[in-house]
Order: structure tokens, then sequence, then C-alpha cells
């Protein structure tokens, strides 16, 4: 069993790769005060575990519901994360990144 939370653990940090993220966080957040940086950080959390609750509950039955089996929802998982190793080595995941955060910032200036 604590294999298992460990492997989970490991996949979920490679793929959401928070310290990946957090550069783009401060530019997206770069005008923001400290109180509403926390404030921002801590909705998009409590957000990120509702839903990885609620799947975490309810997810086989929506995995039923649309037809999806077990088995297919790892062969897709497992080529999304082939193809952003794809990117990372090929360097195009920064760009990206950095492009999603400039045009954060131009829809929704911060302090709107």
């Amino acid at each position: 069993m604590f294999d298992y939370l460990i492997n989970a653990f490991a996949t979920l940090f490679v793929t959401i790769d928070p310290v990946g993220l957090a550069p783009m966080f401060l530019a997206v957040t770069s005008g923001l005060s400290a109180h509403d940086r926390r404030r921002v950080a801590i909705r998009a959390t409590v957000t990120a575990a509702g839903i990885l609750m609620l799947f975490f509950v309810a997810g086989q039955t929506v995995l039923n519901v649309l037809g999806i089996s077990v088995s297919a929802f790892r062969v897709a998982g497992g080529v999304l994360l082939f193809l952003i190793a794809i990117e990372m080595v090929f360097g195009k995941r920064a760009a990206r990144k950095s492009e999603t955060a400039e045009k954060a910032v131009e829809d929704n200036p911060p302090g709107d």
C-alpha cells in the first residue's frame, strides 16, 4: 500500500510539475499583494484538491458512464506523459508555459 501511495505521489508530482509552474505563478500574480497572492494559491489548491477528491470518490462511476475502461484510461495517461516528456526533451514546454503565462496576464490583468 505504501509503495502504491509513493508511486501515485511521484506520478502526480511529475505531471503537475510544481517546480516548473512556480515561475509562471509568480509572473501571473506579479501585480498582486502578498495577501492576494496567498488567496489565489489557496483557492487554486482547494479547487485542485476538490477535483481530485471528486474523482477519488466517483471516478470509476464517471468512467463507466462515459464508457471508458480503466485500461484505456491508463494508456491515454501514458501517451500524455510521453508527449510531455518529448516536449521537455526538445524544450518546447518552457516556451509554451511562458506563452500561456503572458496570455493569461494580457487577458486578465492583475488586480482586476
